[in-house]
């Protein structure tokens, strides 16, 4: 019994401390959130052309974005089939194809005034979300958008999804990338993402 006593008081303890150090990275996403939603929207709302303000999202991505690993996370165990050549040359395709999707997302900030953080939270594998409400400026409706998160190789909070009106970016692209390696194989996902970058790009 005692064991089974000591070995409660141990969980409980671990459990705190976990608790703790999340609580204490707590502010770091929210100032993190804070500044690449205010970022967006600056870019959303300034009065550059069309095409300095996708340059400057792009930026942006590559700033706030944890690309490497959405690359893994797509295309799922179909990784360890490729050699060393083929994991570059996705990488770096996917790379690109993703900005140009990540960007096209970011237009839902045009016309918007705020951004409020309503709820942050711990995941599994030492990630987080946050939920944001985004408010109109013109009458239209507010607009909520759940980001996930997680530590970089230097421990900077990335974003890793966002999910709009329900629809996760990433778990929808992991499902179309299955459906295409099952239906054409390997090589005509990776031809297919390099067309789409082009007509991007």
């Amino acid at each position: 019994m005692k064991k089974v006593g000591n070995m409660r008081i141990l969980f409980l303890m671990i459990f705190f401390l976990a608790s703790a150090s999340f609580a204490s990275e707590e502010q770091n996403i929210r100032n993190f959130i804070n500044s690449v939603v205010q970022n967006v929207l600056d870019i959303a709302s300034s009065s550059q052309t069309e095409p300095m303000k996708k340059k400057e999202l792009i930026s942006l991505f590559h700033n706030v974005v944890d690309s490497n690993w959405m690359s893994r996370f797509a295309i799922g165990n179909e990784w360890k089939n490729l050699n060393a050549e083929q994991q570059q040359d996705y990488t770096l395709s996917y790379e690109r194809y993703i900005e140009c999707l990540y960007v096209e997302k970011f237009k839902i900030y045009d016309g918007r005034q705020e951004n409020k953080i309503i709820s942050i939270k711990e995941l599994p594998r030492g990630q987080a979300s946050v939920e944001t409400k985004i408010t109109a400026a013109r009458g239209d409706q507010d607009v909520t958008i759940l980001y996930r998160l997680r530590r970089d190789q230097n421990n900077n909070w990335k974003v890793i999804d966002i999910i709009a009106e329900g629809i996760s970016l990433m778990t929808t692209q992991r499902s179309d990338f299955k459906s295409e390696i099952s239906q054409h194989g390997l090589s005509s996902l990776l031809q297919n993402i390099k067309e789409k970058t082009k007509k991007c790009h």
